[in-house]
């Protein structure tokens, strides 16, 4: 690729699904929200994914 540089494009090309992992962790964090009103609770839930990015080697080419 070419440098980078003011007012220039740089464009990136490849075989993106071959290069990158995308990893989905099973699981589900709940968290209650400890400031809502009593009568009504409310719930926080979050979960994690993690991508990386894959190195080949010219041997593997």
């Amino acid at each position: 690729m070419s440098e980078i540089l003011p007012r220039s494009v740089s464009v990136g090309y490849g075989d993106f699904r071959r290069g990158t992992l995308i990893v989905d962790c099973e699981g589900v964090r709940v968290l209650r929200d400890p400031y809502s009103a009593k009568p009504i609770v409310l719930f926080n839930g979050a979960t994690r994914a993690v991508a990386a990015c894959r190195i080949s080697t010219p041997s593997s080419w």
